[in-house]
Protein backbone atom coordinates (compact mmCIF):
# COMPACT_ATOMS: atom_id res chain seq x y z
CA UNK A 1 0.00 0.00 0.00
CA UNK A 2 2.88 2.34 0.76
CA UNK A 3 4.00 2.04 -2.85
CA UNK A 4 0.73 3.71 -3.82
CA UNK A 5 1.14 6.46 -1.26
CA UNK A 6 -1.38 4.95 1.14
CA UNK A 7 -0.91 4.72 4.85
CA UNK A 8 -1.10 0.98 5.54
CA UNK A 9 -2.70 1.45 8.94
CA UNK A 10 -5.50 3.61 7.52
CA UNK A 11 -6.02 1.32 4.52
CA UNK A 12 -6.14 -1.71 6.81
CA UNK A 13 -8.69 -0.02 9.07
CA UNK A 14 -10.90 0.79 6.07
CA UNK A 15 -10.71 -2.79 4.79
CA UNK A 16 -11.51 -4.12 8.27
CA UNK A 17 -14.46 -1.72 8.54
CA UNK A 18 -15.84 -2.93 5.20
CA UNK A 19 -15.43 -6.57 6.29
CA UNK A 20 -17.23 -5.87 9.57
CA UNK A 21 -20.01 -4.13 7.66
CA UNK A 22 -20.39 -7.18 5.41
CA UNK A 23 -20.52 -9.46 8.47
CA UNK A 24 -23.46 -7.43 9.82
CA UNK A 25 -25.59 -8.17 6.76
CA UNK A 26 -28.56 -10.38 7.55
CA UNK A 27 -28.87 -13.67 5.77
CA UNK A 28 -31.58 -13.86 3.16
CA UNK A 29 -33.18 -16.44 0.96
CA UNK A 30 -33.11 -16.28 -2.84
CA UNK A 31 -35.48 -18.23 -5.03
CA UNK A 32 -33.64 -20.43 -7.51
CA UNK A 33 -35.12 -18.57 -10.51
CA UNK A 34 -33.58 -15.33 -9.20
CA UNK A 35 -30.12 -16.70 -8.37
CA UNK A 36 -28.49 -15.72 -11.69
CA UNK A 37 -29.76 -12.15 -11.26
CA UNK A 38 -28.45 -11.93 -7.70
CA UNK A 39 -25.06 -13.25 -8.81
CA UNK A 40 -24.96 -10.73 -11.68
CA UNK A 41 -25.85 -7.84 -9.37
CA UNK A 42 -23.22 -8.91 -6.83
CA UNK A 43 -20.64 -9.03 -9.64
CA UNK A 44 -21.26 -5.37 -10.59
CA UNK A 45 -22.18 -3.96 -7.19
CA UNK A 46 -18.97 -1.92 -7.17
CA UNK A 47 -19.81 -0.26 -10.49
CA UNK A 48 -21.73 2.83 -9.35
CA UNK A 49 -21.88 6.31 -10.77
CA UNK A 50 -21.22 8.86 -8.02
CA UNK A 51 -22.25 12.50 -7.77
CA UNK A 52 -21.41 15.15 -5.23
CA UNK A 53 -24.28 17.05 -3.71
CA UNK A 54 -24.15 20.18 -1.61
CA UNK A 55 -26.23 20.20 1.53
CA UNK A 56 -26.87 23.34 3.59
CA UNK A 57 -25.09 23.34 6.93
CA UNK A 58 -27.27 22.79 9.98
CA UNK A 59 -28.28 25.67 12.18
CA UNK A 60 -28.68 28.23 9.40
CA UNK A 61 -24.99 29.14 9.51
CA UNK A 62 -24.79 29.42 5.77
CA UNK A 63 -22.43 27.42 3.64
CA UNK A 64 -22.66 23.88 2.42
CA UNK A 65 -21.42 20.43 3.19
CA UNK A 66 -20.54 18.23 0.22
CA UNK A 67 -21.48 14.56 0.18
CA UNK A 68 -20.87 11.86 -2.42
CA UNK A 69 -23.88 9.73 -3.30
CA UNK A 70 -24.43 6.80 -5.63
CA UNK A 71 -26.80 7.70 -8.44
CA UNK A 72 -27.02 4.59 -10.64
CA UNK A 73 -25.14 1.52 -11.70
CA UNK A 74 -22.83 1.87 -14.66
CA UNK A 75 -25.06 0.13 -17.16
CA UNK A 76 -22.22 0.02 -19.66
CA UNK A 77 -20.61 -2.59 -17.37
CA UNK A 78 -23.53 -5.00 -17.74
CA UNK A 79 -22.79 -6.27 -21.29
CA UNK A 80 -19.17 -6.83 -20.24
CA UNK A 81 -20.40 -8.81 -17.25
CA UNK A 82 -22.67 -10.91 -19.45
CA UNK A 83 -19.83 -11.64 -21.84
CA UNK A 84 -17.24 -12.43 -19.16
CA UNK A 85 -19.61 -14.64 -17.18
CA UNK A 86 -20.83 -16.47 -20.30
CA UNK A 87 -24.46 -15.57 -19.66
CA UNK A 88 -26.57 -16.87 -22.53
CA UNK A 89 -28.18 -14.28 -24.79
CA UNK A 90 -31.63 -15.76 -24.16
CA UNK A 91 -31.23 -15.10 -20.40
CA UNK A 92 -29.78 -11.59 -20.59
CA UNK A 93 -33.02 -9.61 -20.87
CA UNK A 94 -34.54 -11.21 -17.77
CA UNK A 95 -31.33 -10.81 -15.77
CA UNK A 96 -31.00 -7.18 -16.90
CA UNK A 97 -34.55 -6.43 -15.75
CA UNK A 98 -33.77 -8.05 -12.42
CA UNK A 99 -30.61 -5.96 -12.04
CA UNK A 100 -32.73 -2.82 -12.58
CA UNK A 101 -35.11 -3.89 -9.82
CA UNK A 102 -32.21 -4.59 -7.46
CA UNK A 103 -30.56 -1.27 -8.39
CA UNK A 104 -33.71 0.69 -7.49
CA UNK A 105 -34.09 -1.21 -4.22
CA UNK A 106 -30.42 -0.67 -3.34
CA UNK A 107 -30.65 3.06 -4.06
CA UNK A 108 -33.80 3.37 -1.92
CA UNK A 109 -32.08 1.59 0.97
CA UNK A 110 -28.94 3.72 0.62
CA UNK A 111 -31.05 6.91 0.67
CA UNK A 112 -32.86 5.67 3.76
CA UNK A 113 -29.53 4.95 5.52
CA UNK A 114 -28.12 8.33 4.47
CA UNK A 115 -31.19 10.08 5.91
CA UNK A 116 -30.79 8.23 9.21
CA UNK A 117 -27.11 9.18 9.40
CA UNK A 118 -27.84 12.85 8.80
CA UNK A 119 -30.47 12.99 11.59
Amino acid sequence: MAAFGLDEEIAGAEIKSEQEEQADVDEFEVFEENWATVQAFRAIETQWHWASINLPLAGGLGGFSTRLVRTALKHEAIPILFSMRGIKKKDRSEIYEGILVMERAALQEMRKQEAQQSD
